[in-house]
Parts: structure tokens; C-alpha cells; sequence
């Protein structure tokens, strides 16, 4: 193995954007991952430099720093497991522990309510008055228990669904990950969402990579089928969003350190986090977006410590829209029934990119990047009746 790397890469168990895999064989980046996964990525891809997770804390002893970049929320137990560094564990669990960051920034939100409670004084608690509240786990992932109550005669019916799926994640995922005994209880935040994609470079300054508006069907859709971005949102978000992380550094000291953030925007403007994933971009392909739409690599840009031409891209990029889309599986035995790839692309205007997927190892099929002069040809798939894309297998 080379012994001058700064940068390494870990490989989780989420699904592995390819153009990731190619920028970290184009620069040469140390990749770990578990060795039946390292072995699927040598199928799917001609990188050289890929090890088994084992070899990573031997690794890591030969080298005073190194700087992590994840594809999966899996993955910080790799560097909990390996590593000896103290802040940067300390730096990731600030983040992953969401009693941890929500103290971290409640000078910035001084009327944003938020209770850490173990599992048993759950069954005791009461919802501030005129109060809607979100319960989810002190350290989670996907969404695991997430749940959003609205009044006191929902607690118990609430807490009872959020347990029962915690319970059952617990079996694949470790402690690290998804926390099983604390839960936190925070304000909901209502307005319309969004998500970023930055880094801390060098001298801890953030680099927006890119700003996505999140929006959904209705307040009981949780999917992630649309991601949108434009030079609207681009110009009107980011100095906000540079001020929040200049804000948050002040605090915690990182630096080339990645981060997927999502946001609500309130009807005064102002921007709440909800959540901060550390050492990744958008997971399951979207930060690939930032390429089909502005034309820069934000996996590269990160390694090498690059900031975007934002004045060149505005004026390159005005008047358009660009979307990833997450086409779900429809409601259909797909033993008998697989995608209709083809019927389906013939419903964007225009296509960048194309990305079939296994849709019986995940419940997509597809994830497309697409251009559009007019929004509406976007949103239409919050409405869309996937199964319709889908046809009998011969």
C-alpha cells in the first residue's frame, strides 16, 4: 500500500455510486470495504487500490492524518473501530449523537425545544403545550423510528411504532449507528426542505458543492423521489448556509471534512437544520447530481480542496432545472414483473444520465438526472404511479 495518501475511502453497505468509485480510481484514493464488498467492486470496477476493512488499522498506524470520505451512514464504525484519532471520533459522534449537536447549536436556534429521554422515561413524557414534536432515535439511521406526533393521545400508539422498528434495525445495525436506549424529542419544523452538500477544506473554511430543494407529495410522504437544483436556490441559499457552517466551526474545529445537511426553511426564512450527516456527500447517488448540472466532480473537489466557479456557473446555467429522480418500485410481485426502462425514459423531456438499478435488492429501479425548462416537468413524479412502469417478465 502507498504510504503518502491523505485521503481514504470507505465503502458501506448502502448503494455505491459508480462515478464515485471511478473518481477515487482517477485519484488514487485508498478504498476499504468489507471483503465480500471490496470483491463486488472489483466486478464493477477496474479500481486498483481497494482492501479489505481489516487491513484499514494497520493502515491507519502508518499515517499521522488522514482524511475520510464514506458512501454510506454504515461507516463510522470503520473509523470508531480503527481509528486512533480522538477528534476526529469525537468530531463524527458530535454529529451522529443528536443531543450532542443540537447543544452544540442551540445558541444559533435559542427557541428550538429539544429533550434527550432514555427508554424509560418515554412512557412518562409529555408534549409541551401547543407543541408538535418529531421522536426519533439519539443516533439513527434511514429514517429508522422517526416519527412525527401531534398531540398527547398519539404519544403512546407513536412511541410504540418507533420502538417496535428501532428493535428490529438493531439487528443489522450496531449501537454506533443506531442508538436503541436514548431518543430525542426536538420541535417539528414546518416549511419546505432542503438539503446541501459541502466540505470544510484545508483551513476550515465551507464549500458549498451544491443545494437541492427536497420537496414532497403531501406532509405524510417521507419518500426521497425528487431532489431538484437551480441557480435560484444556488444564489438565494448559499450565503445563509455559509454563514450557519462558519457559525458551527466555531464550535468544532474540523477541517477537510464533508457534509450532507437537510434543512427546513420557515415561513420567515430563516434555515433549521434537521439533520447533519458526517464525512458524505448525498447518499444513493445524488451528490452525482452536481455533475449533470453544473459540470464539476464534488468527489474530486473535495479531495483536492477545489471551490466552484459560482459566477461562471450562474451565468451558464440560468433558466434551468435539474433533478434526480428515485423511481420506486410499484406495488407488484416482481417475481412476474420487472421495469419497463425504456416506457419510463420516455417520460422526462430530457435525460442526462440514466442509472438502472437492481430492483430486487432495493425498492427502486432507477435513478435519473434530468434537465427541464419548467419545474413542472419535475414535480410530476411526486404524483406518479410507478407500477404503470413496469411490465410482465416473457
Amino acid at each position: 500500500m502507498s504510504e503518502n495518501k491523505d485521503y481514504v475511502l470507505l465503502i458501506g453497505n448502502n448503494y455505491i455510486s459508480k462515478f464515485l468509485l471511478k473518481t477515487a480510481k482517477e485519484n488514487d484514493i485508498p478504498t476499504f470495504a468489507e471483503d465480500s464488498l471490496a470483491n463486488s467492486i472489483k466486478k464493477i470496477s477496474t479500481i486498483k487500490n481497494i482492501y479489505n476493512i481489516d487491513k484499514l488499522k494497520t493502515y491507519l498506524k502508518r499515517h499521522k492524518k488522514v482524511y475520510f470520505y464514506l458512501n454510506s451512514d454504515d461507516c463510522p464504525t470503520y473509523i470508531f473501530d480503527n481509528s486512533s484519532d480522538n477528534f476526529l471520533i469525537n468530531s463524527v459522534n458530535s454529529f451522529k449523537d443528536k443531543n450532542k449537536f443540537r447543544n452544540l447549536i442551540k445558541h444559533l436556534f435559542k427557541d428550538f425545544y429539544f429533550k434527550k429521554l432514555n427508554i424509560k422515561e418515554l412512557k412518562k413524557y409529555k408534549i409541551p403545550k401547543h407543541r408538535v414534536v418529531i421522536i426519533k432515535p439519539n443516533k439513527g439511521f434511514f429514517g429508522t423510528g422517526v416519527r412525527k406526533i401531534k398531540q398527547q393521545k398519539e404519544w403512546k400508539e407513536k412511541i410504540t411504532e418507533t420502538l417496535y422498528e428501532v428493535n428490529e434495525n438493531s439487528k443489522y445495525f450496531s449501537k454506533d449507528i443506531l442508538d436503541t436506549k436514548n431518543y430525542l424529542i426536538e420541535d417539528f419544523v414546518k416549511g419546505e426542505e432542503y438539503a446541501v452538500d459541502m466540505f470544510y477544506d484545508s483551513k476550515s473554511n465551507p464549500v458549498i458543492m451544491n443545494i437541492y430543494h427536497h420537496p414532497y407529495k403531501d406532509e405524510n410522504d417521507t419518500r426521497n423521489v425528487l431532489y431538484y437544483t437551480n441557480t435560484e436556490i444556488m444564489e438565494r441559499l448559499q450565503t445563509k448556509l455559509i454563514k450557519f457552517f462558519n457559525d458551527l466551526v466555531k464550535k468544532i474545529k474540523v477541517s477537510n471534512f464533508p457534509i450532507h445537511a437537510e434543512f427546513r426553511e420557515t415561513k420567515e426564512g430563516k434555515l433549521i437544520p434537521i439533520e447533519v450527516n458526517p464525512l458524505r456527500f448525498g447518499g444513493f447517488s445524488l451528490a452525482d447530481l452536481t455533475y449533470w448540472a453544473y459540470g464539476y466532480n464534488p468527489y474530486e473537489y473535495f479531495f483536492k480542496n477545489i471551490k466552484p466557479n459560482w459566477p461562471k456557473i450562474y451565468k451558464d446555467k440560468k433558466d434551468l432545472h435539474f433533478g434526480w429522480i428515485l423511481a420506486y418500485n410499484g406495488d407488484l410481485d416482481l417475481n412476474k414483473y420487472e421495469p419497463d426502462h425504456e416506457k419510463f425514459k420516455k417520460t422526462f423531456s430530457k435525460i442526462l444520465y440514466y442509472n438502472k438499478l437492481d430492483y430486487k435488492k432495493y425498492p427502486v429501479f432507477a435513478t435519473v438526472y434530468a434537465e427541464s425548462k419548467n419545474l413542472k416537468d419535475l414535480y410530476k413524479y411526486l404524483n406518479i404511479d410507478f407500477s404503470k412502469y413496469f411490465k410482465k417478465i416473457k
